[in-house]
């Protein structure tokens, strides 16, 4: 009998504490709402009514990879300066990009978005203001002018090799000309930019699969999003890591040790190529080991997939639209005789290649995302409104780029925009700005604009192409994360005799 009243007794003490704690966190929750909707410094600038309580919905949608597709809607619907979680704006303004990166501001980047370990060294991408300012001027000197003059050997190498396996391809039985052009542009850029920062590629293109070391960093990506979406739940994203160290480590840690190996391997020479200046800072002791990794390591991902994103991207646009395939494919087959004509400079004197290539980066933007910013002490105006310190404020590419505020036709592909065609007049193309502007703007836009335009060009002067009709909609259904998560795109080639 004093057993069941002491486990009745038991049981009623775990009821009452249950429904306390229930009471506790359903009062935390009414409470935090109504703070941030009736009481936050934001609580004046419109949003989702549940974006604006809380930053779960936010973190929901970039998780699943469709917040940079729902950003345009939400923009259309409540302006151009959309409150999009408690603490987060985002802004659509033809102002932005100056007012929040531009001229001497001081906006500082996220850490929480841009690191995925707690120890994680710091790197060219989420550096302080002065360390990223070294850090700048020692990377400059392998994105200078001269210095990718003098690489053009190495970048046509490994174009040419493309070229070679995509004819040797095309004379298989089995494939009849069936590529995924996808696969064969990351191939490509991976293989280059290994050349240009380890000093060997990583022979995908030989083997036509992606190195050991390649495979992994999209797996590496996937995980680095959805990290930084939790950054907002430090405490959440602290156990999911002591949850999952053992396959985050091992996938990151592999990939440090193989890029620490080849960077020591690297170090043991003297080249023209992208690294050589923070080597020879390094030797001076001035940059640690851990940060030239991390550097080597941004260099490459950041040097490869978004130039094959776009290289995909501007395929498939032309693809699906015939009469624009048919002109570039005119001029560029009208400018050169020979492929050894194709040159850095030649191929950089063809206008509608670029507004080819502008036009598929307003619609396909290699980064579709928002990177964020905090405001400074004090505050700042941007896009006209005063926003409080401590903010997290972002410009969302793909959403300002279709924003029909800024762009007649937002959704169809138009190169003639960036060629003064009347009929876009009224266009605000400065509101384009794919590589960033400011201090912080990518430090690799001249060399992704090289092997763009070298790559399509020499990809037009050797095949005639057709898109599969299995990828007839290969934009429609992607994810969005830091960068696209793309699938196949079949592609059909017919190599052109050149004799």
């Amino acid at each position: 009998m004093e057993q069941a009243i002491t486990m009745d007794g038991a049981l009623r003490m775990g009821n009452l504490f249950f429904l306390c704690f229930a009471v506790t966190l359903t009062s935390w929750i009414i409470a935090e709402a109504l703070y941030n909707l009736f009481f936050h410094p934001l609580r004046t600038f419109p949003g989702p009514l549940l974006w604006r309580a809380f930053r779960l919905p936010f973190v929901i949608k970039a998780i699943q990879g469709r917040l940079a597709f729902d950003m345009l809607s939400i923009h259309e619907q409540y302006g151009p300066v959309v409150r999009i979680a408690p603490n987060e704006l985002a802004f659509a303004h033809s102002s932005a990009w100056h007012d929040i990166m531009g001229g001497k501001q001081d906006f500082a980047k996220w850490d929480e978005y841009y690191k995925v370990q707690d120890r994680q060294a710091t790197n060219i991408m989420f550096a302080p203001a002065e360390e990223h300012a070294k850090m700048r001027r020692a990377a400059g000197f392998g994105f200078s002018d001269r210095t990718l003059r003098e690489m053009e050997p190495l970048i046509q190498n490994s174009i040419g090799l493309l070229i070679r396996r995509l004819r040797d391809h095309c004379k298989s039985s089995e494939a009849y000309g069936k590529v995924d052009m996808s696969a064969w542009y990351n191939f490509t850029t991976f293989d280059l930019i290994g050349n240009l920062v380890m000093g060997e590629s990583y022979h995908c293109l030989e083997n036509a699969d992606y190195h050991p070391w390649v495979r992994p960093i999209f797996q590496v990506t996937y995980i680095s999003a959805i990290m930084s979406s939790l950054g907002h739940y430090p405490w959440f994203k602290s156990t999911l890591l002591r949850l999952f160290r053992p396959i985050i480590s091992r996938k990151i840690l592999n990939h440090q040790a193989y890029t620490r190996a080849k960077l020591a391997e690297r170090m043991k020479v003297n080249r023209i190529d992208l690294v050589q200046a923070m080597l020879d800072i390094n030797r001076d002791n001035e940059v640690e080991m851990d940060k030239l990794v991390m550097n080597a390591s941004v260099l490459i991902v950041a040097g490869s997939e978004t130039t094959a994103t776009v290289l995909s991207g501007v395929t498939y646009l032309l693809l699906s639209h015939p009469d624009k395939l048919a002109r570039l494919a005119d001029e560029v087959r009208n400018a050169f005789e020979s492929e050894d004509d194709i040159t850095v400079v030649k191929v950089s004197q063809l206008d509608y290649m670029l507004a080819c290539l502008e036009e598929t980066m307003r619609l396909y933007p290699p980064v579709p995302i928002g990177m964020p910013r905090i405001v400074p002490k004090g505050g700042r105006i941007i896009g006209g409104s005063y926003v409080p310190e401590n903010t997290h404020v972002a410009i969302w590419h793909r959403a300002l780029y279709r924003n029909p505020a800024y762009f007649t036709h937002p959704t169809s592909f138009c190169p003639e925009r960036f060629q003064g065609d009347p009929k876009f007049v009224d266009d605000e193309r400065e509101v384009l700005q794919p590589f960033h502007v400011g201090k912080r703007n990518c430090i690799g836009r001249s060399l992704a604009y090289i092997e763009m335009r070298l790559v399509l060009a020499r990809m037009l002067f050797n095949f005639d192409m057709v898109l599969n009709d299995e990828s007839r909609d290969w934009m429609a259904n992607q994810r969005a994360y830091n960068i696209w998560s793309k699938p196949p795109l079949h592609v059909r080639l017919s190599p052109r005799s050149l004799n």
